[in-house]
């Protein structure tokens, strides 16, 4: 974990593995990770993690998909800043796409306060 976030481990031959995917005609990927705390660099360098391995994907033809998950166990007030600026990151980077570039979000937010 670094700067409240853990980013999605390195994918070691992601174009190889992609290439198989591809052959094996597979819909697309998941990229998941976690925000554990409201931290603007965190959450924007996790975000822009997700949207260049969604870049990889889309080059290959598939579906990408992000998984940003925000922790159930933020102070009330903390993980409604994680999800502001979580929106906020991911709004920036989609208005980036070109019109036929596709990512499919989903986004884990936990409306329980336990």
């Amino acid at each position: 974990e670094q700067d409240g976030v853990q980013m999605v481990k390195e994918i070691k031959r992601l174009n190889t593995l992609l290439d198989l995917a591809v052959d094996d005609k597979m819909f697309g990927t998941k990229a998941r990770s976690f925000i554990t705390h409201a931290n603007s660099k965190g959450i924007k360098a996790n975000v822009e993690q997700q949207f260049n391995i969604a870049k990889a994907v889309m080059d290959r033809g598939l579906h990408p998909i992000i998984e940003p998950e925000i922790s159930i166990s933020m102070q009330p007030e903390e993980k409604k800043e994680a999800e502001k600026l979580l929106k906020e990151t991911l709004l920036e980077n989609l208005n980036k796409l070109r019109p036929n570039e596709k990512v499919h979000c989903f986004i884990l937010l936990n409306v329980f306060n336990l």
